[in-house]
């Protein structure tokens, strides 16, 4: 329910024309036992996503821009960030990507976010190149 809440109060403000919501109302967790920490991270991934997929044309956010915002994504979260941009892409066997992305007037690319947990804990991989 808290969750539910969280992304009711979604303002798309990625384009400077975007018009502003009011201040976003407050949420007492409705349970002793909420984990709000996880709310308000869930939140603010969808909320990204949503800001990420609504940004159009491409001209605004196109594969340049995703990368931008990959990279600083890793950063504030202390992530390794790769990046294989146009025929990076045939030399590093990504041949599909290249071909789908060739067809763009900006160079194809892949993006890749590694981040491991304080201590190190291995964790499943989600993606993979290789």
């Amino acid at each position: 329910m808290a969750l539910g809440f969280s992304l009711w109060w979604v303002s798309f403000r990625t384009l400077p024309h975007a018009p502003a919501k009011n201040e976003a109302a407050s949420l007492d967790p409705p349970l002793i036992n909420a984990d709000m920490t996880y709310v308000e991270h869930a939140a603010e991934s969808l909320r990204m996503a949503r800001d990420w997929i609504n940004t159009a044309p491409p001209a605004i956010f196109g594969p340049a821009e995703l990368a931008a915002a990959a990279r600083q994504l890793g950063t504030r979260h202390r992530a390794d960030f790769k990046e294989w941009v146009g025929t990076d892409l045939l030399a590093s066997n990504f041949p599909a990507i290249h071909a789908v992305g060739r067809a763009s007037s900006e160079a194809p690319r892949l993006v890749e976010l590694r981040w491991m947990p304080q201590g190190g804990a291995a964790l499943p991989t989600v993606t993979t190149g290789r």
